[in-house]
């Protein structure tokens, strides 16, 4: 299961995913910049701005990505809890 790969169609579907016990994801918009050496205007973007946060308890993407491959969140959960914990081992390394 690509539960990274949820995420981005996630995002790009609602702006913000909670994703349980590790933190929120979002879009942000970055104002367009000019580049003063050149003089070329790079346009506005989108970015993924990231808030650690261990105590989201939100469902809501569990049960999306369910949905997606269509079974029930208590199948997803377990698979959510060992990438969330992955994760935050890399984080803390």
């Amino acid at each position: 299961m690509n539960i990274s790969a949820y995420i981005l169609e996630y995002l790009k579907q609602y702006g913000s995913v909670k994703v349980p016990k590790f933190g929120v994801f979002s879009l942000e918009i970055s104002k367009a910049v000019l580049n003063s050496e050149n003089g070329t205007m790079l346009p506005p973007s989108t970015k993924i701005a990231f808030h650690l946060d261990y105590q989201i308890s939100s469902e809501e993407f569990l049960q999306y990505i369910a949905e997606q491959i269509n079974t029930s969140k208590d199948i997803v959960a377990p698979e959510m809890q060992i990438q969330t914990d992955f994760w935050k081992k890399k984080l803390q390394a």
